[in-house]
């Protein structure tokens, strides 16, 4: 008996990778070179992070409202931490926007209200795909995009990898001008959650 339930364990998985990778490859388009996913939302969602090459490597770390990657992510060095000027929204400002400034228009980061329509309308499936821990996250239409626990960077220190996720959106926080609004998840819960600007999240990019 156990050994049967461990034979349809590892058929289940095998099927859930394999729906997942048919999802990215059949539907699967590009701007710019970069491919994404129609999901059935009011954006397309890119299959990569920002810095990967395939949809399971974590990429590059941003501070908020910056288009470069640093090798230390301090409130000191941050460009928009504190300053007034960064309280509107900075998507596809190829100055701020790093999706818009590293892939071109009209890639960009997604808003808030983006990211919501993600979290509430698709159904989120805590699992690994290319060795990393994730989230698959299937569309209304059936599509499907991974999301890998990429965990972030304060000051040189690289936390809570395969643990968490913490997307930058392009959002800030209303009435705060040290934060801004990022897509935090881990195994149990996914969340727009206010975040401080210098720390390094990754980025997954939306195309109209």
């Amino acid at each position: 008996m156990h050994k049967e339930r461990n034979i349809m364990r590892i058929k289940e998985a095998f099927v859930l990778a394999m729906s997942l990778c048919f999802a990215m490859a059949a539907h699967g388009q590009s701007v710019n070179g970069h491919e994404y996913v129609d999901l059935g939302l009011s954006v397309k969602w890119a299959t990569c992070n920002i810095g990967a090459n395939s949809p399971s490597e974590c990429g590059s770390y941003f501070a908020w409202g910056e288009t470069s990657v640093k090798s230390t992510y301090m409130e000191e060095n941050s460009k928009t931490c504190g300053k007034d000027v960064y309280n509107c929204d900075i998507g596809g400002n190829i100055s701020t926007d790093a999706a818009t400034a590293m892939w071109g228009e009209p890639w960009r980061l997604p808003t808030k209200v983006e990211v919501d329509a993600l979290v509430e309308r698709c159904v989120w499936t805590w699992t690994t795909y290319g060795g990393r821990l994730g989230y698959e996250v299937t569309g209304p239409n059936g599509n499907s995009i991974f999301l890998p626990a990429a965990g972030g960077i304060a000051g040189s220190q690289h936390y809570y990898e395969a643990m968490n996720g913490t997307y930058w959106t392009s959002t800030p926080f209303d009435g705060y001008n040290d934060r801004s609004v990022a897509l935090f998840f881990n195994y149990r819960s996914r969340i727009g959650f206010p975040n401080d600007r210098s720390i390094g999240f990754t980025i997954r990019p939306v195309s109209e």
